[in-house]
């Protein structure tokens, strides 16, 4: 069960990558991909450690430039470093341009991999309806992607959702999508195969029925309070008369 603002509108295409590129096109919810978390962390690893033999070279030459006094300038005047063409002053020129073009490389990697961690992982059902298309032929020779590329599902923990408005609905639309998704299915977009175990479904419908509902379940709390607030009204009369019931005499 897949949502689908619109009904998709997909051309046939030939099996194999332009078929399940079609597939995950069809819907905002099947985008799908993995987040190469060992990769990242090893690339990140990498980095940090030629990083950190920079620094330990540009510390090395910090040190040999403050034990010798002629050579000390070079500590306090960055600007003398540049304009000098001696090759002391080259070689520390070249270390910090290496500094400044690996630490670029670092940070970028850095927040990009940030980004990548704050997607969510795809929810089961989608996952699942991925793997069902996948294999839907029955046969793993008869997969779409015969390469190394068919085992990109095989971890769910390495995958991320480029959407998340499954995430952002309230408790009442998931409990509408949930049970009563299939009263809303839209026309499945054209695929080579003869059939699919994957249907689609109208969000638009979906919300505009959760929103009546919660319209209808608020009107209904509005009533309820109006009427729990006559009975206490009734019931601290009530209380009154019993605590004194000479004030009724009167």
């Amino acid at each position: 069960m897949i949502s689908q603002l619109r009904p998709p509108r997909v051309p046939v295409h030939p099996k194999g990558y332009p078929s399940v590129a079609a597939y995950i096109a069809s819907s905002p919810e099947l985008a799908v991909f993995r987040k190469f978390c060992n990769l990242n962390a090893r690339n990140l690893l990498n980095m940090q450690t030629e990083l950190m033999m920079l620094e330990s070279e540009l510390e090395a030459l910090d040190e040999q430039d403050a034990d010798e006094s002629e050579r000390n300038d070079r500590l306090r005047s960055w600007q003398s470093v540049q304009n000098s063409t001696t090759p002391e002053d080259d070689l520390r020129k070249r270390v910090a341009y290496k500094v400044r073009e690996k630490l670029q490389e670092y940070n970028n990697a850095l927040v990009l991999y940030s980004q990548i961690l704050a997607f969510e992982e795809p929810p089961k059902r989608i996952f699942e309806a991925l793997n069902k298309w996948m294999n839907q032929d029955g046969h793993p020779a008869r997969r779409p992607l015969i390469d190394i590329g068919d085992g990109f599902l095989g971890d769910l923990q390495d995958l991320l959702a480029l959407t998340s408005a499954y995430r952002k609905r309230d408790p009442l639309s998931n409990f509408v999508r949930d049970h009563f998704g299939s009263f809303f299915k839209v026309v499945a977009p054209e695929t080579e195969q003869i059939s699919s175990p994957i249907f689609y479904y109208s969000e638009d419908r979906i919300n505009r029925l959760s929103d009546f509902i919660a319209l209808m379940l608020a009107a209904r709390a509005v009533s309820d309070d109006e009427g729990k607030q006559g009975r206490d009204v009734w019931s601290h009369s009530s209380v009154r008369t019993i605590l004194n019931p000479s004030h009724d005499v009167r």
